[in-house]
């Protein structure tokens, strides 16, 4: 993960707000999904953005401080673009694998 998330993902977590709410588990495994969808994109599954859309959505309920319910949106809008570019860059893959002469896509092989 990038070094600004992480850090503002750890004042979250020590914001007397999130700790008196019990949402300390949730900044957590907003981090956890955070790693996992920059480690494994562009395949990413799409549980993953959802369950980031969840999270950032509970903290933002908790938080009254407004420039850090801004960091969670700027967090949730850079997960929207990654999970529309994902979907693109699959469907671009697949179109380009099917129409190249050398792609194994829709050929039989010989045994």
């Amino acid at each position: 993960m990038e070094k600004e998330p992480r850090i503002f993902l750890n004042y979250l977590e020590a914001l007397p707000e999130v700790r008196n709410a019990n949402c300390v588990k949730v900044v957590q495994q907003l981090r956890t999904y955070l790693v996992q969808i920059k480690k494994e994109w562009p395949y990413a599954k799409d549980k993953l953005y959802s369950r980031v859309s969840k999270r950032v959505q509970i903290l933002q309920d908790v938080i009254s401080d407004q420039q850090c319910v801004q960091e969670l949106r700027k967090i949730q809008s850079e997960c929207d673009k990654l999970f529309s570019r994902q979907k693109y860059e699959q469907q671009y893959d697949i179109d380009v694998a099917c129409r190249d002469p050398d792609s194994w896509c829709g050929v039989d092989c010989e045994y």
